[in-house]
């Protein structure tokens, strides 16, 4: 320690006096220094322009979805069951009452299926029903006939002594001068009295005749009568037990589709039209009220879209306006977007009832958030999509969203929006 010389400087000194430069340092740049204040300048002007100059549309994505019309009918089962056969496949053209579906519907207990058990006894009881009324129709006529018959006989007698009765109230009174006429003979002598008394005999005979034919004529007029008003009562009557008895029948008739019906119905087409969709295939279970078929009207339909606007959105819509549509099932990266035109904004807030019947509407798709949303409607001008030689169709109910093209302001007072938003926020109450 002792033979070591001591320094004059501390090390530490003499490390920083290496790192200190002796003079000015001189940095020289090959770009001026004014080209690169123009260039700055240049720029600042150019951001200021642009930001003047320059605007931007606000937009906003709205979910909708696409609709027919006329509408599709969906067709509703009344009563729950089994498919038992369908007899439509999707694209077929249906007419109105045809079969589209047999719904099984038969219970089966120890004795064997009820329901069928109650449609062969009414089946019989239907059978007996029309037995009973073939005899009463085959009655009627018989009795008729037979009461005709005598009618006839009795009209036939009464005609005939009609005219005997004629002729004998014609003899009876020429009996009756001849006698008046026998009496001056008598009184002049010229016959004698048993002469008179053999005519005034004979005239009493003739007398006690047309009596007779008389009380016949009537006679045979009241049974005319009595028969006409026999064969009015007894039609009546046969009549009265032929309508009960058709009556019965076509309760048993009744009761026949009913039993009939809780074993197996058919669900028939409510119109022309085409098959769009079938929801359930044989053998599925289906409660009253289940959706089965999905039916489109033969005459020509308008494809549409229908969206929900927020309340921000509906004082910049118009109609006329362009939107932009892309559809869920084509993504837009592959098949690009596609222009429609507004042709309804709605003016009042939807109500919660009609967003309910669409599938996508807002209600549905958040039950969370509730807001007003205003019923817009747009139109397509093409029904399908071509990709790689195929016809791809757009369907009732395909979900789509939409751009909405609102207000258009400069770049600058989208970037002092926030300022006008204070303004608004701190401004007093305002006077008219």
């Amino acid at each position: 320690m002792a033979n070591v010389p001591a320094r004059l400087f501390r090390q530490e000194v003499i490390e920083h006096n290496k790192n200190v430069w002796l003079g000015k340092i001189t940095l020289i740049s090959r770009i001026p220094a004014r080209l690169v204040a123009f260039i700055s300048l240049s720029l600042l002007v150019v951001l200021l322009l642009f930001l003047i100059f320059g605007s931007f549309i606000r937009r906003v994505n709205v979910s909708g979805e696409a609709i027919i019309y006329p509408h599709p009918v969906e067709v509703f089962t009344a009563y729950p069951g089994i498919v038992e056969k369908r007899f439509i496949e999707v694209g077929s053209q249906v007419k109105k009452g045809q079969k589209l579906y047999q719904i099984d519907m038969s219970r089966v207990t120890h004795s064997g299926n009820i329901s069928l058990k109650n449609v062969e006894a009414i089946n019989k009881q239907i059978a007996k029903n029309d037995e009973v009324i073939k005899t009463l129709t085959e009655s009627k006529q018989e009795t008729i006939n037979n009461l005709n018959q005598q009618l006839d006989y009795y009209q036939k007698a009464h005609q005939q002594s009609r005219s005997v009765l004629a002729d004998s109230l014609s003899a009876t009174g020429e009996m009756k001068r001849t006698l008046s006429e026998y009496k001056q003979y008598i009184k002049a002598g010229l016959i004698t009295k048993d002469q008179l008394n053999n005519q005034r005999y004979m005239y009493q005979q003739q007398q006690s005749v047309y009596n007779s034919l008389y009380s016949q004529n009537t006679s045979n007029s009241l049974q005319i009568i009595n028969i006409q008003s026999e064969i009015a009562i007894k039609s009546a009557e046969f009549d009265n037990q032929i309508s009960q008895s058709e009556s019965q029948r076509e309760s048993l008739r009744r009761e026949y589709s009913d039993a009939e019906a809780k074993d197996s119905f058919f669900i028939t087409s409510p119109m022309d039209g085409k098959i769009e969709s079938v929801v359930v295939t044989e053998g599925q279970m289906v409660n009253a009220g289940d959706t089965m078929v999905q039916i489109s009207r033969e005459d020509s339909q308008a494809l549409y879209l229908v969206f929900w606007l927020p309340n921000d959105a509906v004082p910049f819509v118009s109609r006329g306006e362009q939107v932009n549509i892309r559809y869920d099932a084509f993504p837009f990266e592959k098949f690009g977007q596609f222009p429609a035109d507004i042709i309804s904004v709605s003016s009042i807030p939807a109500s919660m009832n009609e967003l309910s019947h669409y599938k996508n509407s807002p209600i549905n798709s958040d039950r969370t958030h509730i807001a007003s949303y205003y019923k817009t409607i747009v139109k397509l001008d093409r029904k399908s999509l071509s990709y790689a030689g195929h016809e791809l169709n757009i369907s009732s109910g395909m979900k789509a969203q939409a751009t909405f093209f609102l207000e258009r302001r400069p770049l600058y007072q989208w970037m002092l929006s926030p300022l006008y938003k204070m303004n608004k926020s701190i401004v007093g109450p305002l006077s008219e």
